[in-house]
């Protein structure tokens, strides 16, 4: 080998730079002197150069694991974004779609959503709520999970919630990163839910009953709107009070016993006079229901409240009225009593010792004279007695016509009471049904004589005829008049009005203390045929 090759040798085999590290030994200078030093250099410099490929061979190696390691991530990355459940978008400044993973494409729509506004999406009643949100994640302002209404193309509606953050590169915005989570039939749960619970109230609103729940810890979360009415309370504030405080310690006490049982799983039952602290007395009849779930545990219980006070009042109402009926029967009989022994009864006595004077008479002229008087005493007795089937059912009510009986009645109170009443008579009513024709006779008859007894005046008019589909009869008189409450109306007025409206029909009421009574009477064609009247303690 020549000097120039062999002086040439090194420079061509320079060792290459090492860019990451500096090299662990300073670079050796070819030695001057003999060819074996410069041998030995060249060799210990390929070693070198050698060791430092390898070095390079393996760098390239392990550059290329990392960037296949990093297609493998970036790979798996894209399928779960594209396989993930959520729906993922990548929005501009400019506001439009840049990427949509398959979920997104799903839930809006399977198309093409590059270059699409996402405020497109937004229902129209939410565009101001998305920009708002929009406008305060761009200047950096904390906002939480956003729930929002999007619209398909097609027009579906889609509820999501939507969480969304800044895409930054070196600090810049670039976009929004936006994670859609379809909660669609969620909402649509939540919504029937609440439609089964307005339901459920609008039920509960129209019973005529007082319901109500209560939670295992005694408290109020339910109540309907008699319940609420009954209280004199509002809804809200009725709600999460306990029990005791709702009903007042006296209610509360009486009625412990049956909502724990009731809370313990079995039904329970109260009936009786309870004191409320908010609305007095009442007698209730009270149902607890326990409300079990699905595992048999007590989620709580109804109750369930009759409020029968006023029917109790009614029931001791009629217990009034029964036994004032029964004395005003007992007087009545008493009065026929009387009117028999008194009339009746001394016109027979008469008539006896007629008869015997009669059998004692010897001169012709006697025996004449006493069977004259006798003829009479038999006539008079007769029409006694007849007066009195007619008081207490006249015939010709029967085979004549109501008009027929209350012109025979008006002659008798003329008679008996010097109460002179006037008929006036339009239209009459014609084929009356015998229900229909009693209780208006009776009617009229307890309101004359209520005219009788009571006006302070011995004139009254009657006006009878038709009204349409109903009989009609006006009392009228100008007597001193009453008040005409229905809380201070006699026996009298009371029995003719729960005769006319058992009926169907409808008793009007108009007087004043000193300016006379009116009342009005309509009974339709059929009712007899609806109701029997109530029956007449005079009659057998």
């Amino acid at each position: 080998m020549s000097r120039e090759a062999r002086s040439a040798g090194p420079r061509r085999t320079a060792r290459p730079r090492r860019p990451q590290h500096p090299p662990e030994e300073p670079v050796r200078r070819a030695p001057t002197g003999s060819d074996e030093s410069a041998l030995s250099y060249l060799e210990l410099h390929r070693i070198e150069l050698e060791a430092q490929n390898e070095e390079l061979r393996r760098a390239k190696i392990s550059l290329r694991a990392s960037r296949d390691a990093l297609a493998e991530s970036e790979q798996r990355y894209r399928e779960l974004f594209e396989a993930a459940p959520v729906g993922y978008l990548t929005v501009g400044l400019d506001g439009r779609i840049e990427s949509a993973n398959a979920a997104a494409l799903t839930l809006l729509g399977d198309y093409p959503l590059e270059g699409r506004r996402f405020s497109d999406f937004v229902a129209p009643e939410r565009q101001d709520l998305w920009h708002r949100h929009r406008r305060a994640l761009l200047r950096g302002e904390a906002r939480p999970v956003l729930a929002i209404e999007l619209r398909a193309l097609e027009g579906t509606a889609i509820h999501v919630e939507l969480a969304s953050t800044v895409a930054r590169s070196e600090s810049e915005a670039t976009g929004l990163r936006l994670a859609l989570l379809d909660v669609t039939d969620r909402h649509q749960a939540v919504s029937a839910a609440r439609q089964s619970a307005r339901s459920a109230q609008i039920m509960a609103d129209a019973l005529p009953v007082l319901v109500a729940y209560v939670g295992t810890d005694e408290r109020c979360r339910f109540a309907n709107a008699a319940y609420v009415a009954w209280f004199g309370e509002a809804t809200e504030a009725l709600q999460g009070r306990s029990l005791s405080e709702v009903l007042g310690a006296t209610a509360y006490g009486l009625m412990r016993e049956q909502v724990q049982a009731a809370l313990a799983g079995k039904a329970a039952r109260f009936e009786g006079e309870i004191e409320y602290r908010a609305i007095g007395t009442r007698y209730v009849h009270v149902a607890y229901a326990p409300d079990l779930g699905d595992d048999g545990a007590v989620r709580g219980c109804y109750l369930v409240v009759h409020d029968l006070s006023a029917l109790r009042r009614a029931e001791h109402a009629l217990r009034a009225t029964a036994a004032e009926a029964a004395l005003a029967e007992q007087r009545e009989r008493r009065r026929l009593a009387q009117d028999l022994h008194d009339d009746a009864g001394q016109i027979l006595s008469l008539a006896s010792i007629e008869l015997r004077a009669l059998s004692d008479a010897v001169d012709a002229h006697e025996r004449e004279k006493r069977i004259t008087r006798l003829t009479t005493l038999v006539a008079d007795a007769r029409e006694h007695v007849a007066s009195l089937s007619f008081q207490l059912s006249p015939p010709m009510l029967h085979d004549v016509g109501l008009v027929a009986a209350a012109q025979w009645l008006g002659d008798d109170l003329a008679r008996s009471y010097g109460l002179l009443t006037r008929i006036t008579v339009s239209d009459e009513p014609q084929a009356l049904d015998e229900a229909t024709r009693v209780t208006l006779f009776r009617a009229l008859r307890e309101l004359l004589i209520n005219v009788a007894r009571h006006a302070e005046t011995t004139h009254a008019r009657v006006r009878m005829g038709r009204d349409g589909d109903c009989v009609a009869i006006e009392v009228a008189d100008s007597g001193c008049g009453f008040d005409p409450d229905p809380g201070r109306l006699g026996f009298g007025l009371r029995s003719v009005r729960d005769r006319i409206e058992h009926m169907g029909g409808s008793v009007q009421i108009e007087s004043a203390p000193g300016r006379g009574t009116t009342v009005s009477v309509q009974v339709p064609m059929n009712g007899g045929e609806a109701a029997a009247p109530a029956p007449d303690p005079n009659e057998r």
